[in-house]
């Protein structure tokens, strides 16, 4: 998440992280794993209503906008995330009492379910537990699916004589 946080005064803010599973219709605060900032070092409580703290609005003396990137884990959050294609992130800056204007995002895919693995490989070409010189060999299997996920980014098979084999 990116944000971008300054102070007509100069004061340090706090920051309010808040997450929707269902286009806006409700809303929980996300659990922050941690927060780089161009300016200062920001202090992050999850235990807050507003997760991220002392977040630096000046620079040598001046007034500047302090450039936040923030990494939500959508596995830790009160509500776990597991699939979810309606997500939406509200982001807002306090200053003692001034409250700053909701920043929202478009809505996006979530995607922390696993997907179902390959299903099993066979061998046109050749017979299992049989020995043959033929050095090509012919695999098939059914590829894996992830439903509604994001994809698959990849599975591996290992033929060996070794028996077990594991693939790394």
């Amino acid at each position: 998440i990116a944000a971008a946080v300054s102070h007509a005064n100069g004061d340090n803010c706090q920051v309010e992280v808040r997450y929707s599973l269902d286009v806006g219709a409700s809303w929980n605060k996300a659990y922050i794993r941690s927060v780089n900032a161009t300016y200062g070092p920001p202090a992050i409580s999850n235990s807050q209503a507003r997760q991220i703290w002392n977040v630096t609005t000046t620079n040598a003396g001046g007034m500047a906008t302090n450039a936040l990137s923030i990494v939500w884990s959508t596995t830790n959050s009160p509500v776990p995330v597991v699939l979810c294609t309606n997500s939406l992130i509200a982001i807002r800056a306090w200053a003692g009492s001034d409250l700053g204007d909701e920043a929202m995002s478009n809505p996006f895919h979530v995607d922390n379910s696993a997907p179902a693995g390959p299903g099993a490989a066979w061998c046109s070409t050749h017979t299992i537990g049989t020995w043959s010189s033929v050095a090509t060999m012919a695999v098939n299997w059914i590829p894996a699916n992830d439903g509604a996920g994001s994809g698959v980014a990849g599975y591996n098979y290992v033929f060996t004589n070794i028996w077990p084999s594991i693939v790394s």
